[in-house]
């Protein structure tokens, strides 16, 4: 009777365990995905986080594969004599969101000058990044990251991610965080001036 009674109490406890691991595992992923993990070392432990992966100011850029909305792919490298500002995002991130009208203002600003203006979608469906184009007339091209370009080769975990590379295809930018008109502007103009000092 007390080995049935144990018994029984070790396979209540089993689903239990198993559910709270789940729980810890999926909270785990979230916090990475968002950058809050690493803004939780940087700013309570006081550690300094570099990404094995991590693209860097004053790196170049290298070429990287993207997907079309349309389908197929594109290979997306900065073009000599031109800034390009590659703006990392997804649809349901609320910073990203609030930054897209900017980002559409941004390109109408700068039509006349040498300037790319580009946004890269971390893993959603291509007809759900249509819509959201769509939603806020985007005429600025967008492409979707299928392959982990961005998080895994860039270090992006924070959304939405800023960079901004110049004519001579150098890292001049990387800002994590929703951006004004204003700011991008500025970024952009900081860009086009020969090198000083670079913003991370």
């Amino acid at each position: 009777m007390l080995w049935t009674k144990c018994a029984c109490m070790r396979s209540t406890r089993l689903p239990v365990a198993l559910f709270l691991v789940i729980i810890v595992g999926v909270l785990l992923v979230l916090a990475r995905h968002h950058g809050l993990w690493s803004a939780f070392r940087r700013t309570v432990l006081g550690q300094h986080i570099v990404a094995p992966g991590r693209l860097l100011v004053g790196q170049q850029l290298r070429p990287v594969t993207l997907s079309k909305m349309e389908g197929g792919q594109i290979v997306l490298a900065p073009r000599p004599g031109r800034v390009l500002y590659v703006n990392v995002f997804t649809t349901w991130c609320p910073g990203c969101v609030q930054e897209t009208p900017a980002l559409q203002q941004l390109r109408e600003a700068t039509g006349s000058l040498p300037v790319d203006v580009v946004g890269v979608d971390q893993q959603e469906n291509p007809s759900t990044v249509q819509a959201f184009a769509a939603r806020y007339g985007l005429t600025y091209p967008i492409f979707i990251d299928d392959l982990h370009e961005t998080d895994i080769g860039f270090g992006v975990h924070f959304l939405p991610t800023t960079f901004v590379i110049d004519g001579q295809g150098a890292v001049r930018a990387h800002v994590p965080g929703a951006l004004t008109l204003p700011q991008m502007q500025r970024l952009v103009r900081e860009a086009m001036q020969p090198k000083t000092a670079l913003r991370t």
